[in-house]
């Protein structure tokens, strides 16, 4: 292994080229050794000229890391290629490691945190806006999964066939949403098929026939297979790129959806060319106001409005949906999936422009569009946790549900938790 190195605004850079193997994981802390001066406290690592990393050369610059922290700094990696990427997904690791697209992302992180001691293996940042302050915790580098099923224009058409209506399993996706229900048979679940949201291990939603209450079901991990039935479902698998967490500085004024979307956005546009304009969100929000909307009746074929218009076209919507404000609601906890489309950014006959074409519906003609189904809890407690899957994994055993309904734009936040995946 080669390495070079040298130093901009007192950040010491290191660039080796060459397998990171337990050979190059000697010579790489020697070289740090040598060239590491008493005020050193941070390292930006450039990873571009090493195709192969070990768990020895993982070993490495972890103690090269703790020795940073130590000194009140932090070790970054920049420009890391596949298989090195790779690794660390698989070791865990990739959490724990900043990890930055080059090497001016990764010298911009220390000029704008010099002042921050950092004490946790966790990458965090905080930032301060008009109205809120935020916290961003960095979980992993890796892209996560996303997948689409069924047409949403058939849904907002009121022409699903049978045919179109597919047999899900609730352990298929970490996080999804969409039109579905549970049934003893795709007949019985198709005339019942109303908002739905998967949250981990559990599927949540609101039948469209007359019990006018929510249902949910948790599948136990020595049961596995358990299925539901959809019409049009959005999902995601993977980890969280970033965890972040909104704190208005009014809680009765709060953030809305809206404006929680347009964060997340903005977060995104900050990875550059690396954002294709998705982002998948699971929401963890105490509710100081609550706009909903919920479909009354399953959009299969043979039930289109008489006036051939969409279900959700003004003249139909008070007969296909319930929606308005729900006052009773504040001061409860929604657990809610999210999708999130940018149109503007994602890049012409780019992968995901296919994918934003099944999100977004034709002839929208916003620029930003948020599908976010939530479920409404009542009994939850707020704690100091950052993670929403903490929350998410006990709240269907301690809380009552109240709700399933698509959420608006409108709803406001008095403080809330996001589980982010840039797509």
């Amino acid at each position: 292994m080669d390495i070079i190195s040298e130093r901009e605004e007192g950040i010491l850079t290191v660039l080796p080229h060459g397998r990171f193997d337990g050979e190059g994981a000697g010579v790489f802390g020697e070289y740090i050794r040598s060239v590491l001066e008493d005020d050193d406290c941070n390292i930006a690592v450039g990873m571009a000229g090493v195709p192969y990393l070990s768990s020895g050369g993982i070993r490495i610059i972890l103690s090269v890391k703790k020795q940073m922290k130590k000194r009140g700094g932090d070790l970054v990696l920049y420009s890391v290629s596949e298989f090195p990427v790779k690794v660390l997904e698989t070791s865990g690791l990739d959490g724990v490691f900043r990890i930055f697209d080059d090497r001016y992302s990764a010298l911009k992180y220390f000029r704008c945190n010099s002042g921050l001691n950092i004490i946790e293996d966790m990458a965090l940042r905080q930032k301060k806006r008009p109205g809120y302050s935020l916290t961003i915790e960095h979980i992993s580098a890796k892209k996560p999964e996303m997948h689409v099923s069924g047409s949403i224009m058939d849904l907002l058409n009121s022409r699903i066939c049978e045919s179109d209506v597919v047999t899900r399993d609730i352990m298929g996706a970490d996080y999804s949403l969409g039109l579905g229900a549970m049934g003893d048979c795709k007949e019985d679940a198709m005339v019942r098929m109303g908002e739905f949201v998967t949250l981990k291990n559990t599927i949540a939603w609101f039948p469209t026939d007359e019990s006018g209450l929510p249902d949910y079901f948790t599948v136990m991990s020595s049961s596995p297979g358990v299925c539901y039935y959809s019409g049009y479902s959005a999902g995601v698998r993977g980890r969280f790129n970033e965890i972040v967490t909104i704190t208005p500085d009014d809680p009765v004024r709060g953030i809305t959806a809206e404006g929680v979307s347009e964060e997340i956005f903005a977060l995104a546009e900050e990875r550059g060319k690396h954002f294709s304009g998705i982002a998948c969100v699971v929401i963890w929000g105490i509710l100081s106001e609550f706009s909903g909307r919920r479909i009354k009746k399953s959009p299969l074929k043979g039930n289109e409005p008489e006036n051939r218009l969409r279900v959700d076209h003004p003249d139909n919507r008070k007969e296909w949906f319930f929606a308005g404000d729900v006052p009773e609601y504040r001061g409860k906890t929604m657990l809610a999936f999210g999708v999130l489309a940018k149109r503007d950014i994602v890049s012409s006959g780019a992968a995901e422009s296919d994918l934003i074409e099944r999100i977004i519906p034709g002839g929208y003609g916003g620029n930003v569009f948020r599908n976010i189904h939530g479920v409404v809890f009542s009994g939850l407690s707020w704690d100091d946790n950052p993670d929403p899957e903490r929350r998410i994994s006990t709240a269907f055993d301690e809380g009552e549900v109240l709700d399933v309904m698509h959420v608006l734009g409108s709803t406001v936040f008095k403080k809330v938790r996001i589980g982010v995946y840039y797509i």
